[in-house]
């Protein structure tokens, strides 16, 4: 019987508040052959007392004599990278969590693509309360090339961090990190660098990236934030530009409206937080929720999803690449299969071109006027 490839989850440590949850999410994988390594960045958190309560053999637990990660981020994965005995390594961090089923499916597409020397899945964002607020859009299945790694990533679809990776750990030792000052892009780079011979990917969102204002290596200056490369550049535009967007494109349409409440009260938004206001200020008005197919899998992640279900019908709509099917009461509309998203929009005119038609002609004049995006 052959014997299944060893993966290798090392995590660099520093924050102690997630550890346990991180570490957990790790030792419940379904796929057997797994090692966890945790390197304690010289913490000033009491990382032992957290790592003490693992007996598991597959827990490796080493504490830097000195704070790596906060001068030199490359040199600490570098570092972490030899106490790796797998064949296959996850480069893991303290907070963030991981699908039991995560080094399973990435051992499936290993086997079935032997040549391939990086392994992805797809990607859930949570806060710090463990809310899902994002969910990565690519959903391809099976490999892809290297260059339409690249275009997938320019054109905003692809989540970059590390951590829903999983590497060939002779190329990377060959290769190495890429090292960019600050490590501005290194994460990027070095999967670009591993995707020579293609990039299997997982459609599942089988990791979960959790945005926090901790650091990897402590509250360094000279780290940017904790925002993955992906995120929507449309959050640094003010809220008044938006809106104003909205208004123009629903100028003189019968029946259509703006519901300014989420941007009133700030801060992060849930949908039943905005539906209960909704419903107690208008208890004899039905509300129907339309969500994309892409959303519809996710219902069940959703803050107060069995409350919120009986505030509002959530009408489900398909698109490209996308399988419909759940077991919330959701109402699926047949309309045109369009492949056409915001961000190859702003791509659009980042290049230069005018996304003409998709857009109205008002909002493009809007957005050349005050040099949007």
């Amino acid at each position: 019987m052959q014997t299944q490839p060893l993966i290798s989850f090392v995590m660099p440590a520093y924050k102690a508040e997630w550890l346990a949850q991180a570490v957990d999410s790790i030792l419940a994988q379904t796929y057997p052959a797994i090692e966890l390594i945790v390197v304690n960045d010289c913490s000033p958190h009491d990382l032992d007392s957290v790592m003490a309560q693992y007996t598991d053999p597959r827990v490796r637990y080493y504490r830097n004599e000195q704070n790596i990660g906060g001068k030199h981020l490359t040199r600490q994965w570098e570092h972490c990278l030899g106490f790796v005995r797998g064949e296959y390594l996850v480069m893991a961090a303290d907070d963030d969590l991981y699908a039991p089923t995560f080094a399973e499916e990435c051992m499936k597409l290993a086997m079935q693509h032997p040549s391939v020397d990086l392994i992805r899945t797809r990607v859930e964002e949570i806060d710090e309360v463990g809310a899902l607020v994002g969910l990565e859009s690519f959903y391809t299945k099976g490999l892809i090339s290297q260059l339409e790694y690249i275009y997938a990533y320019r054109s905003g679809e692809v989540f970059i961090c590390m951590g829903n990776f999983a590497f060939k750990t002779s190329v990377l030792r060959e290769k190495g990190f890429v090292d960019f000052p600050r490590a501005l892009g290194s994460d990027i780079a070095t999967t670009i660098e591993m995707a020579a011979n293609g990039v299997a990917c997982v459609d599942q969102p089988l990791f979960a990236f959790r945005h926090s204002t901790i650091h990897l290596s402590g509250s360094m200056a000279q780290l940017e934030p904790k925002i993955p490369p992906h995120v929507d550049k449309k959050e640094t535009i003010p809220e008044h530009h938006r809106l104003k967007m909205l208004e123009l494109a629903i100028e003189g349409i019968e029946g259509l409206d703006i519901e300014t409440i989420e941007l009133e009260r700030k801060g992060i938004s849930y949908t039943y937080d905005t539906m209960k206001i909704l419903t107690e200020q208008h208890p004899d008005t039905d509300y129907y929720f339309i969500i994309g197919a892409d959303m519809v899998d996710y219902l069940p992640k959703w803050y107060r999803i069995d409350e919120l279900v009986d505030m509002v019908q959530f009408v489900g709509v398909q698109r490209p690449r996308y399988k419909a099917g759940t077991s919330y009461p959701v109402i699926w509309v047949d309309v045109p299969l369009m492949d056409i998203s915001s961000s190859m929009v702003r791509d659009f005119i980042v290049q230069g071109r005018k996304p003409n038609f998709l857009l109205p002609q008002p909002v493009l004049d809007y957005i050349e006027k005050e040099g949007l995006y």
